[in-house]
């Protein structure tokens, strides 16, 4: 079986619509209304934001999740 994903582009207006509502949640929960562009920022900025991951593999077979 063969599938073929397709993707549009997105619709600027649904993005800035998006980022207003999950501005308001973040408001919400007490978070700086883009906190989640700044965590994710931080985290791909550099090698340190990757501390931790080589025990991801151990953290899966625990769990019961085998991995090649």
């Amino acid at each position: 079986m063969l599938h073929q994903e397709t993707c549009t582009p997105p619709d600027p207006a649904e993005i800035a619509g998006y980022r207003r509502r999950i501005g308001r949640y973040h408001t919400e929960q007490e978070k700086p209304a883009d906190w989640v562009l700044d965590r994710l920022a931080w985290r791909i900025a550099d090698k340190g934001g990757l501390d931790g991951r080589h025990t991801i593999r151990d953290s899966f077979r625990r769990q019961g999740f085998p991995l090649a």
